[in-house]
Order: structure tokens, then C-alpha cells, then sequence
């Protein structure tokens, strides 16, 4: 993560005014989770999600302070109207030159009402409530048309979406997806169901009738969790190489890749460390036992595993993104796909 010029991931917990853990369903942590994130080289937390209010609006404020004193950016959630207003609940950021516009939404909150503080979280479904089925398009477009009015180079959209432990993408996450590029997004990323769902490009038209390749992934698994199901245990970390052309302005993405990862539960193999979970990268996991160094507690059975999730990895997100099959070279993929 610190090798990249900006990194960030979603976080399903809350920091509340307390050093105490709680699990499922209302989530808690203590706040060192958070300097771990920065030293592991993390500069933004997307916040949106439907655990956001597992510590009510006190703990949302406390999670955003406990984020600010660590030095990270994070988008989605906010403590006031007027902290929500001042950029439309939109993180922009300029990396190495390039202006990039961060959106992120939540279809809910779990069932925990924002009455009277509606600002706190970007949702998305009117009846998040409810049915989460009435997606509210005014106002994404709303937002979207406030992120073009800064005049990015390049636009992220982070959604919270879909079915938990589905690997395919449900109808109202494809026609979100449909929406929010022709909205203008560039990238529209999500999680939630805790597995992998399918990445592509695609070429798109915004409303203006423009076209572009635009990325899309539904979601990228679980990355750190204690989920050890079939699929729950695999994550991809995500690569996109965002190049700006300083003589026509125009920015694009350049290259996108992934690398596979494993989420090892020792407890899962009958193994025996001084650690129970760690994640690895699959290809060097599998590598080095193959080489006869099994890093001290990889089996037969975590082998085997890990060469299944590899397996599901490619399967759903695509071998070609694959880093170690070098990645998806953009302006090559559009021109045979044009």
C-alpha cells in the first residue's frame, strides 16, 4: 500500500469513545486500527456503508476526528450539514497532478435511522429503512453534476451496493453502474457483498454523448476479515495507473491490474503460528511452496485452498486484470473493442 501514490480502502467499523471490540451485527473498534491503516501505507477511508452507524451519530463524529488526527482522507460520511455542504460530500484530491473527484454512497445504515441528521452518510435508497429498493437518482445525479462543476481530471464513484456473499451483481447494481457513467464517472467501484463480483471495461457515453472506457468493479471481496467461507477469504487489491497528458489535458486510465489475495485462518488448516489470520498474496504463497518453503504452516489442505481462491479470483474478476498476467493495457483494449 505505501508504494502507491494514493491508497484507500472501505471500513466496516466504527471508532467510538472506547478502547472496546464489539462484532457482529453493530460494529466497534478500538481507535489503533486506525493508526495500523496509516503506517500500512492507507491515505483515505471510505466511509459509507451500512455499518456507519453501528455507534450512532456520536460515534460516526468520533470515527471522522479519530481519522483526522491519523492524517487520513475519508468520503461519504460527515459531522454536520455544513462539513457535508462545503464540497457536496465530494473528496477531491490532486495526486501527482492529476485532480480526481472521490464519490461515495451507502445504500443504508442497517436499519438505523438518520432522522434528523441526514447529512451524516451519503445513502442512496430512499427507503434505506425499508425495501432498499427506491434508489434515489435525483440525487446522485445532483452530486454528480456538483463533481463536474470542479472540473476533474478523472471521477471515482465508491458504491455500497448489492447482495452479501452473491459473486454476481444484481439488477439494481447494473443499472446504478449504467447510471452513474453516463453521469460521467470514470471508475465506478463497489463493495459490500464480502466476495468477489465480476470487473470489465466498458466503453460508455456520458450524457454529453462522449465516450470513454470506463472501469467497473462490483466488488473486490473482503480484503482483512475473519470470514473463512469460500469466497469471503478472497480479495483483490486493486491497480489503476491514471495518466494525465500534460499538452492536451486529457486524463485516462492507462493500465488496471489486481493482485489476488488470501485471507489465512490457521484455524481453518489445522496449522499453528504465533498468529491466526494473515493475508497473503496468492502467487507468492503458492510459489513458495511449490519451491518446498511452506512460510512455516502452509499444508496440504491451505495449498490446495489457496489454489482454489485463485482459481475463483480469476474466474470472477477476469485472469487478464491479473497482475501477473501483466494487467489490462487501456487504449489497447479500447481500440480492439471500439
Amino acid at each position: 500500500m505505501a508504494d502507491a501514490d494514493y491508497a484507500w480502502c472501505t471500513v466496516e467499523t466504527t471508532f467510538p469513545d472506547t478502547t472496546e471490540y464489539s462484532g457482529y451485527p453493530m460494529f466497534k473498534s478500538p481507535a489503533a486500527l486506525v493508526s495500523g491503516l496509516k503506517t500500512a501505507g492507507f491515505d483515505m477511508i471510505n466511509t459509507a456503508n451500512n455499518h456507519c452507524m453501528d455507534s450512532s451519530r456520536d460515534g460516526l463524529v468520533r470515527t471522522l476526528d479519530v481519522l483526522d488526527t491519523n492524517g487520513l482522507d475519508h468520503v461519504g460520511t460527515y459531522r454536520s450539514q455544513e462539513e457535508h455542504d462545503k464540497n457536496n460530500g465530494i473528496l477531491m484530491k490532486e495526486i501527482n497532478g492529476v485532480k480526481i473527484a472521490f464519490l461515495s454512497f451507502t445504500y443504508g445504515t442497517n436499519g438505523m435511522p438518520v432522522t434528523g441528521y441526514p447529512y451524516v452518510a451519503n445513502i442512496f435508497c430512499r427507503d434505506y429503512l425499508t425495501n432498499l429498493a427506491d434508489v434515489d437518482y435525483d440525487l446522485l445525479k445532483k452530486d454528480m453534476e456538483a463533481a463536474k462543476a470542479q472540473k476533474p481530471d478523472y471521477t471515482i464513484v465508491l458504491m455500497h451496493w448489492g447482495n452479501e456473499y452473491h459473486t454476481e451483481p444484481n439488477d439494481q447494481q447494473k443499472a446504478l453502474a449504467d447510471f452513474l457513467f453516463q453521469q460521467g464517472a470514470d471508475a465506478v467501484i463497489g463493495g459490500h457483498p464480502h466476495v468477489p463480483e465480476p470487473m470489465e471495461l466498458r466503453l460508455v457515453k456520458d450524457a454529453g454523448g462522449n465516450e470513454k472506457t470506463g472501469l467497473l468493479a462490483y466488488c473486490l471481496g473482503n480484503f482483512a476479515s475473519c470470514q473463512n467461507d469460500r469466497y469471503t477469504n478472497l480479495t483483490a487489491v486493486l491497480n489503476l495507473d491514471v495518466e494525465k497528458d500534460l499538452d492536451t489535458g486529457k486524463t485516462a486510465l492507462k493500465t488496471v491490474s489486481y493482485a489476488p489475495m488470501y485471507m489465512v485462518d490457521l484455524s481453518d488448516v489445522g496449522a499453528s503460528a504465533d498468529w491466526r489470520y494473515r493475508l497473503w498474496n496468492l502467487h507468492d504463497a503458492i510459489e513458495s511452496y511449490k519451491n518446498g518453503n511452506n512460510l512455516g504452516v502452509i499444508n496440504d489442505t491451505l495449498y490446495n485452498n489457496m489454489v482454489q481462491g485463485l482459481t475463483d479470483v480469476q474466474g470472477i474478476l477476469g485472469a487478464a486484470f491479473d497482475t501477473y498476467n501483466g494487467g489490462v493495457n487501456v487504449a489497447e483494449w479500447t481500440e480492439k473493442n471500439r
